[in-house]
C-alpha cells in the first residue's frame, strides 16, 4: 500500500510539472499576429503538457484504493488542464478574442465603465457588470477583464458539473469523472454556443452552479408544514437564479422551466403521494416564484424580447424561416470548402452523443427504481431532470422549427448541462458497478479511464474555432484592431465603409460604444459587405460615390486559404493592388484601409475625399501581413 501511494504521488507530481511546463512555454511564445487555428499556433509543449496531466490524473485518481487527498489532487489537475483550455487565449496573450458580438459586448462594457450607460438599460448587463468589476478592482483594460469574466464562467461550470457528478452519483469517484467530464465543455458547439464573451454561452456555463445548489437546498430537512424558516442555502439559490436573469434572460428562462417542473412534481407529490420522497423534500415554490416574479420584470420592459418572440410564433404558424432552412444553407457552404455534415456532426457532437446514452442509461433506471436504496433522494434528483429535459426538449423543437437563424443551438447547449451531469452519473454506475454497490472492479476502472481519456481529444478540438470544423480563429490583432481606431480617426466626414463579410461594425461598437454606434452615431456604411461577384471584378468605380474598403491581416488566410475563395477569392485580392481605382491610405501590418473611387453617376455629390499620404502616426513602416496583396496609392 505505500508503495502504491508512493507511485501515485509521483504521477501526481509528474502531471503538475507538465502541465506547468507546459503553460508556461506557451505563455512564453505569444501570439505574433493573426493565427488562423489557435490549435496549431500552440506549442506543442502545451498539448502534450495537458495530455500528461490528463493521464496522469486519471491512473492515480482511478485506480483501487486511492486516498481522499490523492483523489482531490487529480482532481484539482484535471480541473486546471481544463481551465487552462479554457484560457487559451489569455495564455497566449491574445489582444482581444471574439472578432464579432464579442466586441460590441466591449462596447457595452466601456459605456457602462464610463457611465453613459445604465445596466438598466442592459437586457443582459451581467458579465459587462463582471467585466467592469474586475477591471476596477484590477486596474486592467476592459478588453482584458472581459476574456477574465468568460474564464470564470467557465472555471464555475468545470467546477459544478463535478460537485454535481458527486452529489448525484453518491460516489467518490464521481468528483474527478465530473471534472474530466467538465473539461470537455460540451455544450460548446461553436455554432451559436462560444468560449469567448458571448451572454448567452456563459449563462449556459452559469447553469451547473445553479442546479447544484437546486440539489443541496432540496437535499436539507424536509418540508415543515407550518413553520418552514429560509435557509442560507435558499437565499444563495433565490440570487443565484436572478442573476442568471442579468446574465442572459432567455438561458434563465429555460432554467426556470427547471425549477417549474420540480415545484409542480412536488405539488403533484404532496397532493397524490404525500409518503413518497418528493413529498417531503423541502418544496422550491418560493424561490420559483420570486425566479418567474424577477424574470417578468425584468425581460419585457426590452422591446428585442417581444420582438423575438413574436417572429417565432409567426415562423411556427407560418412554416416560415426555422432550423431545416439554415441547415441547408450551411450544408451547402460545407460542402463547397470540402467537407461533410456527417464529418462535421462527429466533429462536433460525437462525445454529445456519448453522454447522452450514458444519460439515458442512468434516467431508464431511476424510473425504474433500480438505483439502491442508499441512493434514493438523489435518484429522485436524477428523475427531477429527465422531467425537466421534456419540456426543455419541447422548447428546443420549437426554435428549430420557427426560430431565427442557428438559434435553437442555444437550446441545443442549455440541454447538454443536465445531460452532462446525468453522463456522469451514468459513466460512474453503468461501467463502476460491480452489481453489489461494492468497488469498482478492476476491468471496469480501466474502461472507464479509456473513455474518458478517448472523449478529450474529441472533445477539446471543437472548442474554438478553427480550420477542424471549417471556421476561422476569432481572434482580434492589436493592429487590426488600432488600424480601425485610425482609420476612424482620419477618415473623410459622408465617407461610407465596406467591408469583406461585413462594415466595421463591430470595430465601430468597440471604439464608440454600442448604443452610441447602434443609436446616435450613425456612421457611414456601419455594416455594408462587398458583394462576392463585386470583389471578384475590381472594386475601382464600382459603387456610385466613393467608399472606404478595410481588409484585416488575417483575410487572405480565411477566404482563400480556409474557405478556398467561396465568397472572395485571390482574384479579388490581386486586384486591390492594380485596380486604378482602387488607392491603398494606408496600412499597419494588421489593417489595410483602401479608398475606392465611385463612378461618379450618383446625382448628388460624389463625396470624394482629398486624403494626405499618413504620416509616421498610421505607422506604414511595419511590415504587411503576410499573404496580403500589394496595393499603389498613398501606402
Amino acid at each position: 500500500m505505500t508503495s502504491h501511494r508512493t507511485v501515485r504521488t509521483a504521477l501526481l507530481a509528474i502531471g503538475y510539472l507538465a502541465l506547468a511546463l507546459g503553460a508556461a512555454v506557451a505563455h512564453g511564445s505569444p501570439a505574433r499576429g493573426y493565427e488562423l487555428s489557435i490549435y496549431g499556433a500552440t506549442p506543442a509543449a502545451l498539448w502534450l503538457g495537458i495530455a500528461t496531466a490528463l493521464l496522469t490524473a486519471a491512473v492515480a485518481g482511478l485506480t483501487p484504493g486511492v486516498s481522499r487527498s490523492r483523489r482531490l489532487a487529480a482532481t484539482g489537475l484535471v480541473g486546471l488542464s481544463g481551465v487552462t483550455i479554457a484560457g487559451l487565449p489569455l495564455l497566449r496573450n491574445y489582444y482581444f478574442y471574439g472578432s464579432g458580438d464579442s466586441l460590441s459586448h466591449l462596447g457595452w462594457a466601456r459605456e457602462l465603465a464610463g457611465g453613459s450607460l445604465s445596466p438598466t438599460q442592459l437586457l443582459y448587463p451581467g458579465v459587462h457588470e463582471l467585466t467592469v468589476v474586475l477591471g476596477s478592482v484590477t486596474g486592467a483594460t476592459l478588453r482584458l477583464t472581459m476574456l477574465w469574466a468568460v474564464l470564470v464562467f467557465a472555471t464555475l461550470f468545470l467546477l459544478f458539473v463535478a460537485l454535481s457528478v458527486r452529489l448525484l452519483s453518491g460516489r467518490r469517484e464521481g468528483l474527478l469523472v465530473g471534472a474530466f467530464l467538465g473539461l470537455l465543455f460540451v455544450p460548446i458547439n461553436v455554432i451559436a454556443m462560444h468560449m469567448l464573451p458571448h451572454t448567452s454561452s456563459q449563462a449556459v456555463l452559469y447553469a451547473p452552479f445553479v442546479l447544484f445548489l437546486l440539489f443541496v437546498f432540496l437535499e436539507q430537512d424536509g418540508w415543515r408544514p407550518v413553520r418552514n424558516p429560509p435557509t442560507a442555502v435558499g437565499v444563495l439559490l433565490g440570487l443565484a437564479s436572478l442573476s442568471a436573469i442579468l446574465v442572459h434572460p432567455q438561458q434563465a428562462a429555460n432554467l426556470l422551466v427547471v425549477f417549474a417542473t420540480v415545484a409542480g412534481i412536488q405539488l403533484v407529490a404532496r397532493v397524490l403521494f404525500p409518503e413518497s420522497r418528493a413529498a417531503r423534500q423541502r418544496p422550491v415554490y418560493v424561490q420559483t416564484a420570486i425566479f418567474a416574479l424577477a424574470f417578468l420584470v425584468w425581460a419585457p420592459r426590452f422591446q428585442r424580447v417581444g420582438g423575438n418572440t413574436s417572429a417565432i410564433a409567426y415562423n411556427i404558424v407560418y412554416g416560415s424561416g426555422g432550423g431545416s432552412e439554415v441547415v441547408t444553407q450551411k450544408s451547402t457552404s460545407l460542402t463547397a470548402v470540402g467537407g461533410s455534415v456527417p464529418e462535421l456532426f462527429v466533429k462536433l457532437f460525437l462525445t454529445d452523443v456519448v453522454l447522452s446514452i450514458l444519460a439515458a442509461s442512468v434516467l431508464v433506471l431511476a424510473f425504474l427504481g433500480r438505483l439502491t436504496e442508499a441512493e434514493t433522494a438523489r435518484s429522485q434528483f436524477v428523475r427531477y431532470l429527465g422531467l425537466a429535459l421534456v419540456p426543455l426538449s419541447g422548447l428546443f423543437l420549437m426554435m428549430f422549427v420557427g426560430g431565427p437563424g442557428d438559434m435553437y443551438f442555444r437550446y441545443q447547449g442549455l440541454l447538454m448541462v443536465p445531460v452532462t451531469i446525468l453522463g456522469g452519473v451514468g459513466l460512474v454506475r453503468w461501467l463502476g458497478d460491480d452489481g453489489a454497490g461494492g468497488r469498482f472492479p478492476i476491468p471496469a476502472r480501466v474502461l472507464m479511464v479509456c473513455l474518458l481519456l478517448a472523449m478529450v481529444p474529441l472533445g477539446v478540438p471543437a472548442l474554438f474555432g478553427s480550420p477542424y470544423v471549417y471556421q476561422s480563429n476569432s481572434q482580434v490583432v492589436e493592429l487590426e484592431y488600432e488600424g480601425y481606431e485610425h482609420a476612424f480617426d482620419v477618415r473623410a466626414e459622408g465617407i461610407e465603409f465596406t467591408g469583406i463579410r461585413g462594415g466595421p461594425e463591430r470595430y465601430v461598437d468597440a471604439v464608440y460604444g454600442t448604443e452610441q454606434a447602434r443609436n446616435r452615431l450613425e456612421f457611414p456604411g456601419y455594416e455594408d459587405a462587398v458583394a462576392g461577384p463585386t470583389f471578384e471584378r475590381g472594386l475601382g468605380y464600382e459603387f456610385n460615390r466613393d467608399r472606404y474598403f478595410t481588409v484585416g491581416g488575417g483575410a487572405y488566410e480565411r477566404e482563400v486559404g480556409l474557405f478556398d475563395g467561396l465568397r472572395y477569392n485571390a482574384t479579388g485580392f490581386q486586384k486591390l493592388g492594380t485596380d486604378p481605382g482602387v488607392n491603398r491610405v494606408s496600412s499597419n501590418g494588421g489593417l489595410e484601409l483602401y479608398y475606392l473611387y465611385g463612378d461618379g453617376e450618383d446625382d448628388g455629390e460624389s463625396g470624394t475625399a482629398s486624403l494626405d499620404c499618413p504620416g509616421p502616426d498610421a505607422r506604414t513602416d511595419r511590415p504587411r501581413a503576410e499573404g496580403a496583396p500589394d496595393a499603389g496609392g498613398c501606402a
